[in-house]
């Protein structure tokens, strides 16, 4: 008997697959594909050995953007699958899509990309932007398929002609598990004495700055309400806010500064609001794990944020990059009736279940692997 097809999936962490991609992967590995992981090792990889799969090493450098680094990347990926000869590549975040997706086309190896956010390249239009595009343009186009996580991603990227409109699909994000963030119900409050949480690194495209600044006028007016900040301080990103910065906050008084969380769902319990004010986003998973657990929401109005925001249903939305306009929807939102806060938080609740669940966003991906591999595997 012939060995069942051999699934790559490949990321620039192992963190990545472990914590946005074990849905994908147990159902892989139960309908009985083989599954062998491409990524760098980290303190998750054993976890992602015990569900039964294999793994090589992978050299690469998300941050880096000197080319020797990224042809030590590209000439690893030719190794490695040159060895495998995996029947299908699946490929996460920016650098495994375009130098994967490229060893794939050279390899006649089908690929199947998933494209979670522009990046830092396409918020800041500049060099990095034309390098960018121009390597997606040697990867997209001989991709079976690639999933897009929101409609104006898919048609940006159309439209700079870097893949065709028939080879894409959009997903509702990557999947919440809405049993793991389970509904819980908002804590009760007197006044103003309300607790809005910020969920991500510190970037300063999540909107950390604005954050900040709405924070230092709200207290000016409403010194009870507090602001925490749950997420890595020096992150290796070039627009992250050190943690000598987020300390001077901490400082001043504006924030509490939560650290790193390995669950999130405890800070998530005692917040009233969970705030993002990014620039924008693939889906927001931080949005979307809050209004599992029926946290009302205050976001941009930007691709990533309105998918999971409808603005006065489950939270509200404001001017991306405008600490003013996100200050007085923080103040709109204080000045909400107990009650309607409630209802917002069960709306979000619904949202999730209807439309970013865990099962949905599997359905879809596999799907395609059907597709392009077939219906069956090794025996189970």
């Amino acid at each position: 008997m012939s060995p069942a097809p051999l699934v790559a999936l490949s990321s620039n962490v192992a963190w990545n697959l472990h914590n946005f991609r074990r849905p994908i992967i147990e159902a892989l590995l139960q309908r009985g594909y083989r599954v062998v992981l491409v990524c760098p090792a980290d303190e998750t990889l054993p976890a992602l050995l015990a569900m039964g799969c294999s793994h090589v090493e992978l050299p690469i450098d998300p941050q880096s953007v000197h080319p020797l680094h990224d042809l030590r990347t590209m000439a690893a990926y030719r190794s490695i699958y040159s060895h495998l000869r995996p029947a299908l590549a699946m490929h996460f975040t920016i650098k495994p899509v375009i130098y994967g997706g490229i060893t794939c086309r050279v390899l006649g190896i089908p690929a199947i990309h998933n494209i979670t956010g522009l990046g830092t390249a396409f918020l800041h239009n500049g060099w990095m932007t034309c390098v960018a595009q121009w390597l997606y343009r040697r990867s997209l186009p001989y991709a079976t398929r690639v999933f897009f996580q929101n409609e104006d991603d898919r048609n940006l990227f159309v439209a700079r002609r870097l893949l065709r409109n028939a080879q894409t699909m959009l997903l509702p994000g990557s999947g919440v598990d809405t049993a793991h963030f389970a509904f819980a119900s908002l804590p009760p409050r007197d006044g103003t004495a309300l607790t809005f949480l910020f969920v991500g690194r510190t970037l300063r495209d999540k909107g950390v700055a604005e954050y900040v600044d709405a924070a230092r006028r709200i207290k000016a007016v409403h010194p009870t309400v507090r602001f925490q900040l749950l997420g890595a301080a020096d992150a290796a990103n070039r627009s992250a806010y050190s943690a000598a910065e987020v300390q001077t906050w901490v400082d001043e008084g504006l924030l509490e500064y939560l650290g790193v969380m390995s669950d999130v769902r405890p800070a998530l319990v005692a917040a009233d609001c969970v705030v993002l004010p990014s620039y924008r986003e693939g889906t927001s998973r931080a949005l979307l794990e809050a209004a599992s657990m029926g946290r009302p929401l205050v976001a941009t109005d930007v691709p990533g944020c309105r998918e999971v925001v409808q603005d006065g249903v489950n939270g509200l939305l404001c001017t991306p990059r405008d600490a003013v306009d996100l200050a007085h929807r923080l103040l709109d939102f204080i000045s909400l009736a107990p009650e309607r806060r409630i209802e917002m938080g069960r709306a979000g609740r619904r949202r999730v279940e209807e439309g970013f669940a865990v099962p949905i966003v599997v359905d879809l991906i596999m799907k395609e692997v059907v597709a392009v591999l077939g219906a069956s595997a090794a025996p189970h």
